[in-house]
């Protein structure tokens, strides 16, 4: 299945895109697919809720189950003022 995948912020910087799409395996999670990014130290910044995702347009856990066609975003926490 295909999905497509947004990165936002340094997440965009480490893994060398913006957007893209990415062929993935049926049943994957969006575990899986943050994996695939090779994000630095990924596992220990989503338990830290330093890497937010959002599969299309909506907050999602990490856990979630991927769909072919799925849009997901993943980006460092957002705040400001």
């Amino acid at each position: 299945m295909r999905v497509k995948v947004k990165l936002f912020s340094i997440l965009r910087d480490e893994a060398g895109f913006a957007e893209r799409e990415i062929k993935i395996d049926e049943g994957a999670i969006l575990a899986d697919l943050l994996s695939l990014l090779k994000i630095k130290d990924h596992e220990r910044r989503v338990k830290e809720g330093l890497i937010m995702v959002a599969k299309n347009r909506k907050y999602s856990s990490i856990d979630d189950q991927l769909e072919d066609g799925d849009e997901i975003a993943f980006f460092p926490p957002v705040s400001g003022g």
